[in-house]
């Protein structure tokens, strides 16, 4: 079994969904919940409960939301690599979803996995060159982003692009990259100014170096590429959505279990779409029954 390194942001994330259609500008009635969370965090745990061996590499600041962060960690037994930052707060993520429990609006804060640099991930680096996958999100500056991917050269590295503003950040380290996913409005964000036509997108970046891509759309299908060619999957709908938080961390995490099981990106793929339609039948980011698809 491969030995694999999570490395991102964990965040405190409170999530409001209304019980009728959202009125702007105005206070709506609705059920408001705090959760801990991030896309890499969210991995960590998927990949957890799917039975495979990580550690999750992960910064912390000293409130009380940080203390709060960490022990949940704890609690669920996932391995941790510490980087502590002083007179931090611990990254948060505040989202607003409609009575469909489909996300309107979010704001982050992330100011935190953003101060980390390469100087504070040095006492790691032993630790970080003896796995065999590094998982990482673009919560992190563009230095630190390119410290990671220097240092895992020639290992699998799987990408999350995380928002249309931050995927720019990979710009320049695509091509050393095994698995990038993004949405349909990160890819187009990430092609820049310029006309947009998917397909010859993805071509691009596949003869740029990047070995594989998965562009998810919502409900629409989702693309991505198998053996150098461009294929799309039906998504899976869920028996009743109740949330939309969490699904495209499980998707991505369904996709790294499967591929590191020497699995075929069509099986990993839709192994993740199950995760995906898992998860968006429960209000929290995470469902309770992922240990249940481990051996699946």
């Amino acid at each position: 079994m491969k030995q694999i390194l999570v490395a991102g942001a964990n965040a405190i994330d409170l999530i409001g969904v209304s019980k009728a259609p959202l009125i702007e500008s105005d206070s709506n009635i609705g059920h408001v919940s705090l959760a801990f969370g991030g896309v890499s965090r969210n991995v960590a745990e998927n990949l957890i409960l799917l039975g495979n061996r990580i550690t999750f590499l992960t910064p912390f600041g000293d409130d009380h939301f940080s203390i709060m962060a960490q022990s949940d960690l704890t609690k669920k037994g996932i391995p941790l690599l510490k980087i502590r930052k002083q007179k931090c707060s611990q990254d948060s993520y505040l989202a607003i979803h409609d009575q469909n429990g489909i996300l309107k609006t979010a704001i982050n804060d992330f100011s935190l996995a953003e101060a980390v640099t390469p100087h504070d991930l040095l006492p790691f680096l032993a630790t970080i060159q003896e796995v065999d996958a590094l998982v990482l999100d673009t919560n992190f500056s563009i230095d630190t982003l390119k410290w990671f991917i220097e240092a895992f050269q020639g290992k699998l590295i799987f990408v999350d692009g995380v928002s249309q503003t931050k995927v720019h950040r990979l710009k320049d380290f695509v091509s050393q990259l095994t698995l990038l996913k993004v949405n349909q409005a990160e890819l187009e964000s990430l092609a820049g100014n310029r006309p947009f036509h998917q397909s010859e997108y993805i071509k691009e970046l596949l003869q740029k170096g990047l070995k594989e891509i998965v562009v998810s759309s919502g409900k629409h299908p989702i693309t991505y590429t198998f053996g150098g060619s461009i294929q799309q999957l039906l998504v899976e709908t869920p028996r009743k959505v109740v949330s939309s938080n969490g699904a495209g961390d499980a998707l991505f995490s369904g996709i790294i279990h499967q591929y590191l099981r020497g699995k075929n990106m069509q099986e990993a793929v839709s192994f993740g779409l199950k995760l995906a339609s898992l998860t968006m039948e429960v209000a929290s980011a995470i469902h309770p029954e992922v240990s249940q698809y481990a051996s699946k």
